[in-house]
């Protein structure tokens, strides 16, 4: 009697399952514990999982009406897994590629939003506007879409798309300062985040060193030149990828002044030779500096979906 009553069980059960709409309750723990890691991405085994934040559409309501459009404001959050991102990049101002500031790039990370609504009106018809948004990567937005209003009946619900593109980079390097001619043995190294890039974890950034220093008087008309070799390793978290590396030579004279140069090299590279321009003269002092420049490995895709009614 028990196993007819357990095969009647399963033959009304396994049908439903196969329904896509049908679902078995879970436990309320258990419930409670998929809703949220499938909110935080936690489902996605990918490597760069940590790296591939999530965009979630938190509200959209209609607000007024100006020149003829409707005005909805969409509300959204960016969260990512990787504390790496939470470093949010300031308004790129250029320094010639010696500072924090590398070839335009701000440390941080940062992102830019395209909002489209679509409203879906009360007699019929749809109407379409869209708003760009750009800031840091992670955080709360709105955006102010104005909607033609080309079907002349109120709305009733709208269609939200959120595209977007984020970037990042983060910068760490290696010093060495000493007197006379430029030599390991002379100098003291030291080892730390760039300018600007303070606020990252260290598990966020890569690590650097430099190895060996040679100077190379130059012969008449040539410049004086400094080959500089070092080793790195990638960031523990994968959200940033060593790209290349700076390497900026200052030798200060006894008379003369500062001679300078820099020189910038491919992410495979463990070596450049640096020529020096300014003056000639015995060298009082020196300064040899590499940055291991690191961004995210490709743009990092965000986008979401919703119909919210209005």
């Amino acid at each position: 009697m028990r196993r007819i009553i357990l095969l009647a069980i399963v033959g009304l059960v396994l049908p439903l399952a196969l329904v896509s709409d049908f679902h078995l309750p879970a436990p309320r723990g258990l419930r409670g514990m998929v809703e949220r890691a499938q909110a935080q991405g936690q489902f996605n085994q990918s490597p760069f999982a940590d790296c591939s934040p999530n965009v979630i559409i938190t509200d959209a309501h209609w607000i007024d009406k100006k020149n003829g459009n409707d005005i909805i404001r969409v509300g959204w959050q960016t969260v990512s897994q990787s504390a790496c991102q939470n470093f949010s990049a300031q308004q790129s101002q250029p320094t010639g590629g010696l500072q924090g500031n590398f070839n335009g790039a701000s440390p941080g990370f940062r992102a830019g939003y395209n909002v489209s609504v679509t409203v879906i009106r009360f007699l019929g018809g749809e109407d379409t506007g869209s708003a760009s948004v750009g800031g840091s990567l992670l955080g709360s937005f709105t955006a102010d879409v104005q909607v033609p209003r080309n079907h002349l009946s109120q709305p009733v619900s709208c269609k939200i798309q959120i595209r977007g593109s984020g970037s990042g980079f983060g910068s760490k390097q290696a010093r060495i300062t000493g007197s006379g001619l430029p030599s390991m043995q002379s100098g003291t190294q030291t080892s730390g985040p760039s300018s600007g890039s303070e606020n990252f974890r260290p598990e966020c950034l890569p690590n650097i060193t430099i190895t060996g220093l040679a100077y190379a008087q130059g012969s008449a008309g040539q410049k004086d030149s400094v080959t500089v070799t070092w080793t790195a390793t990638q960031p523990v978290s994968p959200c940033l990828r060593i790209l290349n590396f700076a390497v900026v030579v200052r030798l200060k004279r006894i008379v003369g002044g500062e001679s300078a140069g820099s020189s910038s090299t491919d992410s495979n590279a463990n070596s450049a030779t640096v020529q020096v321009s300014g003056g000639k003269g015995q060298i009082n002092n020196f300064e040899v500096v590499v940055n291991a420049l690191a961004f995210s490995s490709n743009p990092i895709n965000l986008s979401a979906g919703k119909t919210i009614n209005l």
